[in-house]
Parts: structure tokens; sequence; C-alpha cells
């Protein structure tokens, strides 16, 4: 997942042009990655309590990552915003840049898809590290009795 978001982080303006390509490869790197750490997860839960349990630790289990997603996702999106709007701070506005016609005014365009681009980046940057976090916290666990 690390890897797959990672690569994903280095998406450029043209990245998404031309059909199936290195980019989806990338994304299913990531999906899968995401994916197999869910069964483990469960699993060694199950593993460690009762049978008689089982219903209420597999809940628990859900509750944690919705709650882990919900914190993660507004984590990475405060930073997000906060790279997009140190990108824009210094862009003029249309009407500046583009006096005649504000309205269509492609240097604007260009700033802003820049700094949307700058923000993608820091946000699958974020999850990388999260994940590259998560994977080497779980491989620490591993080598535990």
């Amino acid at each position: 997942a690390a890897v797959g978001l990672w690569l994903v982080s280095g998406w450029d303006a043209t990245t998404l042009e031309g059909g199936v390509g290195a980019h989806d490869v990338q994304l299913l790197v990531a999906g899968l990655g995401v994916g197999l750490a869910v069964a483990p997860v469960n699993e060694a839960a199950l593993r460690a309590v009762r049978d008689d349990l089982h219903g209420l630790v597999s809940a628990l289990v859900v509750v944690a990552r919705n709650t882990g997603m919900l914190l993660g996702l507004s984590g990475l999106t405060a930073w997000g915003l906060t790279r997009f709007r140190a990108a824009t701070a210094e862009l003029p506005a249309p009407d500046v840049l583009c006096p005649r016609q504000p309205l269509d005014c492609p240097a604007h365009t260009a700033g802003l898809e820049a700094a949307l681009l700058d923000q993608l980046a820091a946000i699958f940057t974020g999850a990388a590290a999260c994940a590259a976090a998560a994977a080497a916290l779980a491989a620490l666990l591993l080598r535990r009795p």
C-alpha cells in the first residue's frame, strides 16, 4: 500500500491521459496493499479472544478501522488544504492576470491546477508515510512472541 500510494503521489497533470497505463497498476498496487491488510487484522483479533466474544471483537475491529479512516482522512485533508492555500496565496486574482477576460484566464487556471497537483501529492505522500509506518509497526508486533 505504501509503495502504491507513494507512486500515486508523483502523478502529474497528464498522468490520466491516454487510457490504461502505469497509473492503473499503481492504483492496483495501492488497493491490493490496503485490501491485504484487512483480513490479517480481523484474524489476529479473533484468534486472541474466546469464541463467544467473536461478534463483539469483530464489531470493535470495524469501529476501530472506521475511526482510524476518519481521523486519517481528516488529517490528510487538513494537510492537503493547507498546502493548497499556501500554493494559491501568491496567485494573483483572474482580473489582475487577465484584465480583459478575467472569466477566461488560462494563467489563473494553470496556477490553480498546479496548486491542486501539489495538494494531491501532499495527501498521497502523507498516506504513503502512514502506510509505511503501519507496516513497520506491524513488523515489530509480529516479532513479539
